[in-house]
């Protein structure tokens, strides 16, 4: 009789269990993030052969959108096409020296790259395939002059700027920079505070004019660096996390202004 009683409780405490209730989860503020880029300066005025290339991948992942350093989670290993960025602290993975001047990361750019983390914490395993970009090369006037003070360009001209084309990319971004530490090394009178000045989207084409009042705010003196910009972007949903990645590439020539 006693064990028919407990039997009946428990059915009743079984029929009365609800589930909780599922919480709705915006994943659309990303949690996380995976970057991979290449930058670097031209100076061969003959053709698009760079002089100095430099790669870059991180990562970082948190348990909410908040990204808050002390909600850090470690997702095991995290890939970028052949390339395992390492952990490197709580807070985020980052390449190793020797990674950065890797010979295969050139081979990564220009070409469909699967990206994927192996899974950890609150992070299911996850992978999803994106564009990377080719590395830009930039050219512009006066290429072959290897110095910043070689290089002058007067703030009432206009400037024609190429680059290689990527014709799997639609748009590059064109933008000057103001050096805030060059410029005032130049003249202590300028501002030692760096911001981007002007951002322009433009056809991925290979040209594009800078027009003369594009450089008439910077004082002579200033050292600008003309940039051009590319990227691919894409994502990886993981449980309830979506993990943004970018893979970017830029290029840029330093020039002082003259009058």
């Amino acid at each position: 009789m006693r064990n028919n009683i407990l039997i009946m409780l428990s059915l009743f405490v079984i029929s009365c269990y609800k589930e909780p209730p599922v919480i709705p989860v915006d994943n659309t503020k990303p949690s996380g993030s995976i970057y991979y880029s290449a930058w670097g300066r031209t100076e061969d005025s003959a053709g698009f052969k760079i002089n100095r290339s430099y790669f870059n991948g991180n990562a970082y992942f948190f348990s909410t959108p908040l990204m808050n350093g002390y909600q850090a989670e470690i997702v095991g290993d995290v890939m970028i096409g052949s390339i395992t960025i390492p952990f490197d602290s709580i807070y985020y993975y980052q390449f190793l020296k020797q990674q950065i001047f890797d010979p295969i990361n050139p081979i990564q750019f220009g070409r469909t790259l699967l990206f994927s983390i192996e899974g950890g914490d609150s992070y299911a395993p996850a992978t999803n395939v994106i564009y990377v970009p080719q590395i830009i090369y930039i050219r512009t006037p006066l290429d072959s002059l290897l110095y910043t003070n070689e290089r002058i360009h007067s703030k009432k001209e206009g400037m024609s700027i190429t680059w290689n084309t990527d014709l799997k990319n639609k748009q590059v971004l064109v933008s000057l920079f103001y050096d805030g530490v060059a410029s005032s090394n130049n003249n202590p009178g300028l501002s030692n505070k760096s911001y981007t000045a002007r951002v322009i989207s433009v056809h991925d084409n290979g040209t594009f004019t800078l027009d003369p009042d594009l450089f008439a705010d910077f004082e002579p003196q200033s050292v600008v660096n003309i940039q051009v910009y590319r990227e691919g972007k894409g994502w990886l949903i993981s449980n309830k996390h979506k993990v943004d990645i970018t893979a970017s590439t830029y290029s840029y020539k330093e020039y002082t202004i003259a009058e």
